[in-house]
């Protein structure tokens, strides 16, 4: 017997969408314009996070519009902070972490969807 349970795509995303808008609501939704690292330095990451006032140590998840491996080894030493491709942003993240900040690239490549 399966009990497997599969949602639609609108749903899914309409989740999504409604995950985010909590977040952004309760002011835990953060919008940065660039995450220009000159190297692989978390020293940057940490100086990038609490220049928007994000503790270091809270559960925040980093949405990314693609693959930049500077950005993502960068915030990986980082405890708490998950990076995530917009591809593969889902509605458990949004719901785990406290804090989500998003590329302002990313947001609006979310928004077209």
């Amino acid at each position: 017997r399966s009990y497997e349970f599969r949602l639609n795509k609108k749903e899914r995303a309409k989740a999504l969408r409604t995950a985010l808008e909590v977040r952004r609501t309760e002011g835990k939704l953060y919008v940065m314009k660039t995450l220009n690292l000159s190297g692989f330095k978390t020293k940057e990451a940490i100086a990038a996070l609490t220049t928007i006032s994000i503790p270091t140590g809270e559960k925040t998840l980093l949405v990314i519009p693609a693959a930049d491996l500077k950005v993502e080894k960068s915030f990986a030493n980082i405890e708490g902070v998950k990076v995530v491709r917009l591809t593969g942003l889902n509605v458990y993240d949004v719901v785990s972490c406290k804090h989500v900040v998003m590329t302002e690239e990313a947001l609006k490549q979310f928004q077209a969807e």
